[in-house]
């Protein structure tokens, strides 16, 4: 779940109908739909030239800033060392979460292929809700009860879509 905290404004929604991958990629087929106004449409090379800063890094890849586009962040999925079965669970994993529309879930806009990664645009957030209690637990206060229950509202209103 993450924290809103107004820095970056949510992305447009996406358009129906929008291109899909036609390569013969790992992912073929999973290239998400593009929103419309704001959300550029990037080739795998031209997105290579457009990261920013790395944001997070975990065992499986990255996820990146996107020069001058402040409310989309780029997830990197490395590939190398993943047997035909984990591709088709990342693919399976892909496919639900770009045709999922909810407020309390990343909206994702677009997947590449690129060698031996997946390139993921995605809409950014500033912080989970780890970050959001670490925030509290740093300034010594507790986490107001009226913002407790926000949560736990989004948190059923998500479980309930799913």
């Amino acid at each position: 779940m993450a924290a809103a905290c107004g820095l970056y404004p949510f992305a447009p929604a996406a358009a129906k109908g929008a291109p899909r991958d036609a390569t013969n990629s790992p992912v073929s087929g999973l290239v998400g739909a593009m929103g419309t106004g704001s959300i550029p449409v990037f080739s795998p090379e031209k997105l290579r030239g457009r990261l920013g800063d790395v944001l997070r890094r975990d065992a499986h890849g990255a996820v990146y800033s996107l020069k001058g586009c402040p409310y989309l962040a780029v997830r990197e999925i490395r590939l190398d060392g993943l047997d035909q079965h984990g591709v088709d669970a990342i693919r399976r994993k892909l496919a639900a979460l770009l045709n999922t529309l909810h407020p309390d879930v990343l909206k994702y806009h677009q997947v590449l292929a690129d060698d031996d990664a997946l390139l993921i645009i995605m809409d950014r957030c500033c912080g989970g809700l780890r970050q959001f209690i670490a925030d509290y637990r740093d300034i010594r206060e507790p986490v107001p009860n009226e913002l407790v229950l926000s949560f736990l509202r989004q948190l059923a209103d998500a479980l309930a879509y799913l």
